[in-house]
Protein backbone atom coordinates (compact mmCIF):
# COMPACT_ATOMS: atom_id res chain seq x y z
CA UNK A 1 0.00 0.00 0.00
CA UNK A 2 2.63 2.40 0.86
CA UNK A 3 4.47 1.72 -2.85
CA UNK A 4 1.25 2.33 -3.95
CA UNK A 5 0.90 5.63 -2.50
CA UNK A 6 4.57 6.44 -3.25
CA UNK A 7 4.06 6.35 -6.92
CA UNK A 8 0.99 8.36 -6.99
CA UNK A 9 1.96 12.13 -8.58
CA UNK A 10 0.31 13.81 -5.67
CA UNK A 11 2.40 11.80 -2.57
CA UNK A 12 5.22 12.84 -4.65
CA UNK A 13 4.38 16.55 -4.60
CA UNK A 14 3.34 16.53 -0.91
CA UNK A 15 7.00 15.04 0.01
CA UNK A 16 8.93 17.53 -2.55
CA UNK A 17 6.72 20.41 -0.41
CA UNK A 18 7.57 18.58 2.83
CA UNK A 19 11.23 19.15 2.11
CA UNK A 20 11.45 22.59 0.50
CA UNK A 21 8.99 24.11 2.66
CA UNK A 22 11.35 24.41 5.72
CA UNK A 23 14.30 25.67 3.21
CA UNK A 24 11.97 28.37 1.63
CA UNK A 25 10.68 29.57 5.49
CA UNK A 26 14.39 29.92 6.39
CA UNK A 27 15.19 31.58 3.63
CA UNK A 28 11.78 34.03 4.28
CA UNK A 29 13.20 34.36 8.25
CA UNK A 30 16.59 35.43 7.22
CA UNK A 31 15.65 37.99 4.71
CA UNK A 32 13.55 39.58 7.03
CA UNK A 33 16.45 39.78 9.62
CA UNK A 34 18.87 40.77 7.36
CA UNK A 35 16.51 43.43 6.09
CA UNK A 36 15.39 44.79 9.41
CA UNK A 37 19.73 45.16 10.29
CA UNK A 38 20.23 46.91 7.53
CA UNK A 39 17.06 49.56 7.89
CA UNK A 40 18.59 50.13 11.56
CA UNK A 41 22.24 50.49 10.18
CA UNK A 42 20.91 53.05 8.11
CA UNK A 43 18.97 54.51 11.05
CA UNK A 44 21.94 54.56 13.26
CA UNK A 45 24.03 56.55 10.93
CA UNK A 46 21.57 59.14 10.57
CA UNK A 47 20.93 59.07 14.22
CA UNK A 48 24.96 60.21 14.10
CA UNK A 49 24.95 62.32 11.60
CA UNK A 50 21.87 64.07 12.97
CA UNK A 51 23.44 64.56 16.42
CA UNK A 52 26.63 65.84 15.08
CA UNK A 53 25.25 68.77 12.77
CA UNK A 54 23.05 69.61 15.95
CA UNK A 55 25.88 69.94 17.93
CA UNK A 56 27.85 71.29 15.58
CA UNK A 57 25.97 74.72 15.28
CA UNK A 58 26.50 75.81 18.68
CA UNK A 59 29.38 78.03 19.68
CA UNK A 60 29.49 76.82 23.27
CA UNK A 61 27.08 73.31 23.75
CA UNK A 62 25.14 73.13 27.71
CA UNK A 63 23.28 70.35 28.64
CA UNK A 64 20.00 71.49 26.81
CA UNK A 65 22.14 70.98 23.72
CA UNK A 66 23.44 67.55 24.57
CA UNK A 67 19.91 66.49 25.55
CA UNK A 68 18.41 67.21 22.27
CA UNK A 69 21.10 66.18 20.23
CA UNK A 70 20.78 62.79 22.48
CA UNK A 71 16.99 62.75 21.55
CA UNK A 72 17.13 63.99 17.96
CA UNK A 73 19.40 60.39 17.60
CA UNK A 74 16.48 58.68 19.30
CA UNK A 75 13.99 59.97 17.16
CA UNK A 76 15.89 58.81 14.47
CA UNK A 77 16.43 55.55 15.33
CA UNK A 78 12.09 55.35 15.74
CA UNK A 79 10.33 52.47 15.19
CA UNK A 80 13.17 50.35 16.32
CA UNK A 81 14.28 52.14 19.04
CA UNK A 82 14.77 50.78 22.48
CA UNK A 83 15.87 52.33 25.62
CA UNK A 84 18.07 49.43 26.42
CA UNK A 85 20.06 48.92 23.32
CA UNK A 86 20.88 52.85 22.88
CA UNK A 87 23.93 54.68 23.20
CA UNK A 88 25.32 57.63 22.88
CA UNK A 89 29.29 59.59 23.48
CA UNK A 90 29.74 62.73 22.44
CA UNK A 91 33.31 64.47 23.20
CA UNK A 92 34.46 67.67 22.43
CA UNK A 93 38.47 67.75 21.01
CA UNK A 94 40.63 71.01 20.40
CA UNK A 95 43.82 70.67 18.83
CA UNK A 96 47.16 71.86 21.32
CA UNK A 97 50.03 73.07 20.25
CA UNK A 98 51.99 74.24 17.07
CA UNK A 99 51.51 69.83 16.82
CA UNK A 100 47.51 70.40 16.71
CA UNK A 101 47.46 67.23 19.27
CA UNK A 102 43.88 66.51 19.83
CA UNK A 103 43.15 66.40 23.63
CA UNK A 104 39.71 65.71 25.12
CA UNK A 105 37.65 69.03 26.57
CA UNK A 106 34.81 67.56 27.20
CA UNK A 107 32.56 64.50 27.18
CA UNK A 108 29.12 63.09 28.13
CA UNK A 109 28.50 59.95 27.36
CA UNK A 110 24.88 57.83 28.29
CA UNK A 111 24.31 54.08 27.61
CA UNK A 112 27.71 53.04 26.33
CA UNK A 113 31.50 52.92 26.80
CA UNK A 114 33.00 55.92 25.96
CA UNK A 115 34.52 56.00 22.86
CA UNK A 116 38.36 56.70 23.83
CA UNK A 117 39.90 55.64 20.44
CA UNK A 118 38.30 58.55 18.30
CA UNK A 119 40.64 60.73 20.07
CA UNK A 120 43.40 59.55 18.61
CA UNK A 121 41.08 59.01 15.43
CA UNK A 122 40.89 63.28 15.21
CA UNK A 123 44.60 63.40 14.73
CA UNK A 124 45.31 65.53 11.56
CA UNK A 125 41.86 66.67 11.45
CA UNK A 126 42.36 70.45 12.52
CA UNK A 127 45.15 73.04 13.43
CA UNK A 128 45.87 74.85 16.76
CA UNK A 129 43.02 75.68 18.67
CA UNK A 130 40.47 74.84 16.22
CA UNK A 131 38.45 71.43 17.77
CA UNK A 132 36.27 68.88 16.01
CA UNK A 133 33.02 67.06 17.68
CA UNK A 134 33.03 63.51 17.88
CA UNK A 135 29.59 61.64 18.04
CA UNK A 136 29.30 58.23 18.39
CA UNK A 137 26.19 55.55 18.34
CA UNK A 138 25.95 52.42 19.51
CA UNK A 139 22.72 49.99 19.14
CA UNK A 140 22.25 46.61 20.04
CA UNK A 141 20.10 44.56 17.31
CA UNK A 142 18.54 41.50 17.92
CA UNK A 143 17.34 39.37 14.98
CA UNK A 144 13.80 37.79 15.54
CA UNK A 145 14.53 34.63 13.66
CA UNK A 146 17.92 33.79 13.44
CA UNK A 147 19.10 35.30 17.55
CA UNK A 148 20.42 31.34 17.96
CA UNK A 149 22.76 31.90 14.63
CA UNK A 150 23.94 35.69 14.95
CA UNK A 151 23.81 36.75 18.65
CA UNK A 152 23.01 40.53 18.91
CA UNK A 153 24.85 42.04 16.45
CA UNK A 154 26.24 45.68 17.70
CA UNK A 155 25.59 48.14 15.46
CA UNK A 156 28.40 51.60 15.57
CA UNK A 157 28.69 54.84 13.91
CA UNK A 158 31.07 58.15 14.78
CA UNK A 159 30.95 60.97 13.19
CA UNK A 160 33.32 63.84 13.57
CA UNK A 161 32.35 67.74 12.18
CA UNK A 162 33.67 71.27 12.95
CA UNK A 163 31.94 73.66 14.69
CA UNK A 164 29.90 76.22 11.69
CA UNK A 165 30.23 79.85 13.61
CA UNK A 166 33.48 78.88 16.26
CA UNK A 167 36.77 76.73 15.30
CA UNK A 168 36.06 75.11 18.80
CA UNK A 169 32.53 74.02 20.49
CA UNK A 170 32.80 74.46 24.07
CA UNK A 171 30.89 73.45 26.88
CA UNK A 172 29.34 74.74 29.34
Amino acid sequence: MFKRWLSEAKAVAAMESALIFPILMTLLFGVVDVGTGVMINTKVNTATQLAADLLARQNMADNDDIQEARLAAEAALMPYFEASNFGIDIAGIQFDGEEAIPTERWRDTVGMNANTSAVGDADGLGLEDEGVVIVTVQYTYTPRFGEFITGDMVMREVAFVKGRDSSFVGRN
